[in-house]
């Protein structure tokens, strides 16, 4: 079971949501769900290979400081689309752009290719917890008659809000519990670890269930609500 919760549940967690939003394009053609397509894209492809790599025993993380990366990029052109003020969206440009260079910097000049980048993917964590906040306080400025849940944005933010701000501390903390390299660490620390990433995954499941709910239930409010 713990096998199953390290090595496949990244990829079996994404695949749903993943799947209902290309059932959800093909009927409508928005540039929000065009987005969130590339998204779920990314992360559908990148996990793939994660959990391939991860099942021959194979070196992975490159593949997650590259998630990393190109996810800092496309979720600050989505907070940029569904953010109303003006300010707000200037700021996601600003913070985008601050942290995606953090980001890049760490990995070319600093980390090691070939470990986790647990600089790199904390920062990834805070740039989107700003985002969340910043989403949050501004649908409390702009209250709109629908009820807040009848918007893909809403469940999307949520679910991003729940996975970043509950894998904060397991992903600062991945390089000094791993030691920077996984093979070397004794077999009671590889359990504790193991442990820790299945913690980390579940977070990610949690997330991409209500992301899930959030697609389909969207439709649903006005007709029986």
């Amino acid at each position: 079971m713990r096998e199953f919760l390290n090595n496949f549940l990244e990829l079996v967690a994404v695949l749903v949501p993943f799947s209902i939003i290309v059932l959800k394009y093909r009927k409508e053609q928005k540039l929000e769900l065009s987005i969130l397509l590339v998204f779920f894209l990314i992360s559908a492809i990148l996990n793939s290979i994660i959990t391939i790599l991860a099942f021959k025993d194979l070196h992975n993380n490159f593949f997650y400081n590259l998630r990393c990366t190109l996810l800092s990029f496309v979720l600050s052109l989505y907070f940029y689309l569904i953010f109303i003020s003006k300010n707000n969206r200037n700021l996601s440009i600003i913070v985008g752009s601050i942290f995606l260079s953090g980001i890049l910097i760490n990995l070319i000049f600093f980390d090691e290719k070939i470990y986790f980048s647990s600089l790199s993917n904390s920062l990834l964590n805070i740039q989107i917890i700003i985002f969340c906040i910043l989403y949050f306080i501004e649908k409390i400025q702009f209250a709109e008659s629908d009820k807040i849940y009848s918007s893909y944005a809403f469940w999307i933010v949520s679910s991003l809000f729940l996975y970043y701000s509950s894998s904060f501390f397991i992903l600062i903390t991945f390089k000094v519990v791993t030691n920077g390299d996984i093979e070397k660490m004794t077999m009671h620390d590889r359990r504790m670890f193991s442990l820790l990433w299945a913690t980390h995954n579940l977070f990610y499941l949690a997330s991409n269930v209500i992301a899930s709910v959030g697609l389909i239930w969207k439709d649903y409010p006005k007709k029986y609500m």
